[in-house]
């Protein structure tokens, strides 16, 4: 009894893999083969979802539209026309008026409109080397036609000095505008002679 149990075991080898049937084989093969073939892969697919999902930015090829220059844009932004506006032509500017040049007075008529009204800012200069005292402007019209003479900035004149004065002339009846003047004044102290004029007509009409 001791001797039986004693009996060496046979040995097996450690790399020794057992046996496989050609069935084993065939479903080996086939599961292999089958690992093998490489799946599909819907990349095309996904890239358009992708285009479909950001508006087609990438890889458009429709051209973008061209942005307007910062000028135009600015306009735009501005509601103004891009254009430059047409102009209404100015009106023509009335000549002054030469009323008196004597004795070394010289009166000068800036005329503009005012309302219904003719607008008149006289200018008197002393174009002599004494000054002038005593100065005084006047002026007489038809009696259809009514005149306001405003008092005049000084009555004194130096050596080439000036003095205004305004005047407005009212001629609802459209008569011809004529005009009488009378200046009056002393130099150096002693009444100088009376200069009168007349202005038969103006440049302009009211």
């Amino acid at each position: 009894m001791r001797t039986a149990l004693m009996e060496r075991m046979p040995v097996t080898a450690q790399n020794e893999k057992p046996a496989t049937s050609e069935a084993d084989l065939v479903v080996e093969n086939n599961e292999e083969a089958a690992a093998a073939v490489p799946l599909p892969v819907a990349q095309d697919n996904q890239q358009d979802s992708l285009l479909n999902l950001i508006g087609g930015l990438v890889g458009d090829q429709t051209p973008a539209p061209a942005a307007p220059a910062n000028n135009d844009l600015l306009m735009d932004l501005l509601g103004l026309d891009s254009a430059p506006p047409v102009m209404a032509p100015a009106a023509p500017a009335i000549p002054p008026v030469t009323a008196i040049n004597k004795q070394g007075i010289l009166v000068t008529f800036n005329l503009s409109h005012e309302g219904d009204k003719l607008k008149i800012l006289v200018e008197s200069r002393n174009n002599t080397a004494s000054p002038i005292g005593d100065y005084l402007f006047q002026a007489a019209v038809p009696k259809t036609i009514q005149i306001s003479l405003n008092a005049a900035s000084s009555t004194t004149i130096a050596p080439n000095g000036t003095i205004h004065q305004e005047m407005f002339v009212s001629n609802p009846n459209k008569a011809t505008l004529k005009m009488r003047l009378k200046v009056s004044y002393t130099a150096g102290g002693v009444p100088a002679p009376e200069i009168q004029e007349t202005i038969a007509s103006f440049p302009v009409s009211y």
